[in-house]
């Protein structure tokens, strides 16, 4: 079932008990709220009180890249 996935997310800011999103009868078809890895990161980002469109630069480590700009969090998620 590439098109749709099961995920559990807890803690730093998250909603408890939501699920956001559909599929068809199968579970094999995304019926309503379609996201991707790129919406997931963003609302790690912005759970943990990071900008996700921001580049972050660690000392000693590689240059944290951005989320891309057209990646908003899942809003529902969010507490």
């Amino acid at each position: 079932y590439p098109k749709a996935w099961s995920m559990m997310m807890a803690g730093c800011g998250i909603n408890k008990g939501v699920v956001v999103g559909e599929t068809d009868k199968d579970g094999y078809e995304v019926t309503s709220k379609s996201f991707d890895e790129r919406n997931l990161f963003a609302t790690i980002f912005t759970a943990l009180g990071l900008d996700p469109h921001r580049e972050y630069d660690l000392p000693g480590m590689p240059t944290f890249h951005y989320v891309e700009e057209k990646a908003e969090p899942i809003r529902e998620l969010l507490a």
